[in-house]
């Protein structure tokens, strides 16, 4: 057995190097698919990361009227968190509260200080802020709070605001923009593999007919002439992610030392580095699977012929 698993990978070897033109085509296609898997998970990171981001920065403030009091905006609060499992929190904010922060805030700075003792009043309203595992409960909330029921008791709610909602849309956008064009780009992808693949192992194939031909005559089973075809499309495939893996690496290096500041800090570089091998093993089981099927494939109707 392991005599016969040596000889294959002689022949595969000895293929795969000999016609090197047709090798570069299918690690050519191979890279370009696995340079998919491994941008879809970067693209992965950084979407979530910004998500997270993103869900922090992008809440919904509801202000009550001077005249609301404690009870019915704590009744308000109770009715929000029956809306769904996926609001994390809600924080009541008194008006007595928002004023103490806002002069821990800005204690260092007399002007705004000053203007607060002029006024001699507390400007500021009690409020609740919600913040949400799913920004589309936020127009839901504010939908609420906007009904006939509602809006009497209601100051002003931050999510009205335009560029809160811009933010919210085009998140859901560009998540569901990737989502879709990642499916699409990988069954693209995954046929042109199968292709490419299948019509060089029947070239192959045809360059080796006479050596195949020679090697069912003096008993080879059908098993040891897939062998080497197959064991060439691991070949193909191996070098297809360690090349693509090694130059990603260097790019996404540089790219991480450019791009921290937009990317609100997220470290494109450690990322690739802590799910390498998941990235790796998704490249490999992508291209192998693909690749060896249509191997398979051709070499079971070939060798039928």
């Amino acid at each position: 057995m392991w005599l016969n698993l040596k000889r294959i990978i002689h022949l595969a070897w000895q293929s795969f190097s000999r016609n090197k033109g047709l090798s570069f085509q299918v690690i050519f296609i191979m890279a370009v698919a696995v340079f998919f898997v491994a941008s879809f998970f970067v693209a992965r990171g950084i979407g979530l990361t910004l998500l997270t981001e993103i869900e922090k920065k992008v809440d919904i403030s509801i202000y009550f009227k001077a005249d609301i009091s404690e009870q019915d905006i704590l009744k308000a609060r109770d009715q929000i968190a029956l809306f769904s499992d996926k609001i994390k929190r809600i924080d009541y904010v008194s008006s007595d509260e928002a004023l103490s922060l806002f002069k821990q805030e800005h204690q260092d700075d007399p002007l705004y200080l000053n203007a607060l003792d002029e006024i001699e009043v507390n400007p500021f309203l009690s409020s609740l802020n919600v913040y949400s595992e799913d920004p589309a409960y936020y127009a839901k909330i504010s939908d609420f709070f906007s009904n006939e029921a509602n809006k009497d008791m209601i100051e002003k709610i931050s999510y009205e605001q335009p560029k809160n909602k811009q933010a919210v849309e085009r998140l859901f956008a560009i998540l569901r923009a990737i989502r879709i064009m990642g499916i699409i780009v990988a069954i693209l992808l995954g046929l042109l593999v199968i292709v490419i693949t299948s019509n060089i192992i029947n070239l192959t194939f045809a360059i080796l007919q006479e050596e195949i031909a020679t090697m069912k005559l003096v008993g080879a089973s059908n098993w040891f002439v897939r062998g080497p075809f197959i064991a060439q499309t691991i070949f193909y495939g191996l070098f297809a992610v360690l090349t693509v893996d090694l130059l990603s690496g260097i790019g996404i290096y540089f790219f991480n030392l450019k791009a921290g500041s937009w990317l609100l800090g997220f470290n494109v570089f450690d990322y690739f580095l802590h799910n390498f091998l998941l990235i790796f093993v998704s490249q490999l089981a992508f291209v192998l699977l693909l690749g060896v099927a249509a191997t398979f494939l051709v070499m079971r109707k070939r060798l039928k012929a």
